[in-house]
């Protein structure tokens, strides 16, 4: 800090930027050093464990809420997008300038720069945002802070595998946030509660919008299948294929279906799950997470599953049939 400090007196101005992580240290350097503007694009505030996007490890600054809200002499910046963990870190900011990336630009919202540029417009955003002019995607919103703490708690819950905590949370959020994100996370929390209700009309809202995000494609068909699971197939017949099923898959497994639809589900894939190239791994993560669960007859089934098409010598088919034959023995 102290050798920042030091050269940044060598000039008028000095501006902190950065993405993610290095939004976080834009921001705390930035405000350590005072300097005269930070901008930070999607940046982690709070290192909470938990969250995907964080470190594991022991920090000094692992919430730099205060630091930021105590700096009154830089103007800082905050450019996020509808990633539903950057929304969360906004919790409790109110001494910032908050822009929000329009949705149609950034589709998940937590790497922005990489998706600005794959829309050809990150070097307008650099030069818009460093000469201090409002980047034309970008919007100034005052941001309803009681919203984004109800945001946090389902989040949180959501990440503790507290599905039924966070479907009690639903209600608050489900017309207020528009994002594919929540979209998804709210999706897998009502079919694993069986909340046929929210589940019908988040339906509504994702068919709405899967022309705008393709990314909602995968988490439409699943809820689709939940919802109406052999008359949607056979009227569907396209609808799951090689390329999809293991997602689609695994936004199933959060529900009450039994292996045996399950395994029907891919009946209807166009090509064999047997062949070079299938994610293996997938399967072998459906198969933990039943164990989890304690669903041990579908662990089984997806242990062996994984064990079948992993590549021979793999570290997977012989930890897979290990899984597989312990639970059977205790299942006889």
């Amino acid at each position: 800090v102290s050798l920042l400090t030091s050269l940044s007196k060598k000039y008028d101005s000095v501006t902190a930027i950065g993405s993610s992580m290095g939004g976080y240290g834009a921001l705390l350097f930035g405000c350590l050093c005072e300097f005269e503007r930070v901008i930070a694009i999607a940046p982690q505030i709070c290192l909470n464990k938990i969250y995907k996007l964080t470190t594991n490890k022991d920090v000094k600054y692992e919430n730099i809420n205060n630091l930021i809200e105590g700096n009154l002499k830089s103007k800082i910046e905050i450019y996020y997008g509808n990633y539903v963990e950057d929304l969360v870190q906004l919790y409790e900011l109110k001494n910032v300038h908050k822009y929000f990336i329009d949705s149609s630009e950034v589709i998940f919202g937590h790497n922005i720069l990489a998706e600005l540029k794959s829309k050809g417009v990150l070097i307008n955003f650099l030069e818009q945002t460093l000469h201090e002019e409002q980047f034309f995607l970008s919007k100034n919103v005052d941001f309803d802070l009681s919203l984004c703490h109800k945001l946090k708690l389902f989040y949180e819950f959501y990440l503790n595998k507290d599905y039924k905590s966070a479907n009690l949370a639903l209600p608050d959020l489900i017309n207020k946030i528009n994002s594919p994100h929540f979209f998804i996370l709210a999706s897998v929390v009502c079919i694993s509660t069986s909340n046929f209700f929210t589940l019908n009309f988040l339906l509504q809202l994702i068919e709405r919008d899967v022309n705008k995000y393709p990314v909602l494609s995968n988490i439409l068909n699943a809820v689709q299948i939940h919802l109406n699971n052999d008359d949607y197939l056979s009227k569907n017949l396209n609808v799951v294929t090689n390329d999809n099923f293991s997602e689609i898959i695994q936004y199933l497994s959060f529900s009450d279906l039994n292996n045996f639809k399950i395994q029907n589900i891919r009946i209807y894939a166009k090509d064999s799950l047997f062949k070079v190239g299938v994610d293996f791994s997938n399967l072998y993560n459906i198969a933990l997470r039943y164990k989890i669960l304690k669903r041990y007859h579908d662990a089984c089934a997806f242990f062996l599953l994984a064990h079948q098409v992993s590549p021979d010598g793999s570290w997977m088919k012989s930890k897979s049939l290990e899984h597989f034959n312990s639970m059977i023995e205790k299942l006889q």
